[in-house]
């Protein structure tokens, strides 16, 4: 028995590492390419480990103004949207937790439904459309603003909320919002900080929607300047002779530049997450 359970942790272990690897080498090519010269990369010398490092790349890239245009974009679709979201979500988790609220079956039902069904294109395009959306950052946040997973996992952090904490403070003649934003979201940063993480994921790395609805290269978000480089993959004899840099390059570092900022929000929020996505998962 026991020599079965530890060979049984050890393919797990073992299964978990390849995993991690599958993901991991792929942004360490990345990486490496991004910080190589032209080089050592024309010539396919590159495969994980940096060759004749050089910065050049970068410079280029964080030359361009419409990288700090998009990204200026990006980063308040972000940080606003992600606010917007969880105020709402917080809102609608929490009517839907409580036990008098009569409708609150149906409306998960609803809810739930939106997980199955994605909504079609052109009734979506139309919709958008009609509320005069189109060409405004708010196509980018509001079709967004509720997401039926995220949902559900405050809908069960606020259900797992004693009783007692929610009569008490009824008995110090606290409301519903005083109830929602004094007591129990206070209770709830695993859950917040989780949810926070996935809805700013979701901003950050917003494309489809910026492609429908945003034709104004002003108001084009970071994923559609990336996009824009990377489909420049073929290379013009003669361009980068004098740079140590070419276009692989220059997509390599795009993509870092447009990846970089949301993977070190994580570190902070790293404590809460684990505690977080656990949130239901267990019953007592």
């Amino acid at each position: 028995m026991w020599k079965r359970l530890n060979l049984g942790k050890v393919f797990v272990y073992a299964l978990l590492i390849v995993i991690a690897l599958s993901m991991l080498l792929p942004f360490v090519r990345v990486v490496s390419l991004s910080i190589s010269s032209r080089v050592p990369v024309e010539r396919n010398y590159v495969k994980f480990l940096p060759k004749e490092i050089t910065m050049d790349s970068y410079r280029h890239v964080m030359a361009e103004k419409r990288i700090w245009q998009s990204m200026g974009v990006t980063i308040f679709v972000t940080v606003f949207g992600t606010i917007l979201s969880i105020v709402v979500t917080s809102l609608m988790a929490y009517a839907v937790s409580r036990k008098e609220f009569k409708p609150r079956r149906g409306v998960m039902i609803f809810v739930l439904l939106t997980m199955v069904f994605q909504a079609p294109v052109i009734p979506f395009f139309l919709t958008v459309k009609s509320l005069r959306l189109l060409n405004t950052v708010w196509a980018l946040i509001l079709p967004l603003v509720v997401n039926a997973f995220n949902l559900v996992i405050m809908r069960s952090f606020f259900e797992e909320t004693p009783e007692a904490l929610i009569d008490s403070g009824r008995i110090d003649g606290c409301g519903d919002a005083r109830l929602l934003f004094a007591i129990v979201l206070p209770t709830a940063k695993p859950v917040l900080a989780t949810i926070s993480l996935f809805y700013a994921v979701s901003y950050w790395n917003i494309f489809y929607n910026a492609l429908m609805f945003i034709y104004d290269q002003a108001l084009q978000p970071l994923q559609i300047i990336v996009r824009s480089y990377v489909e420049t993959s073929v290379e013009t004899p003669g361009v980068y002779l004098d740079v140590n840099y070419n276009n692989t390059t220059l997509q390599m570092a795009t993509i870092i530049v447009a990846t970089l900022p949301i993977l070190l929000v994580y570190p902070f929020l790293q404590k809460y997450f684990t505690a977080g996505v656990m949130v239901g998962a267990v019953k007592e």
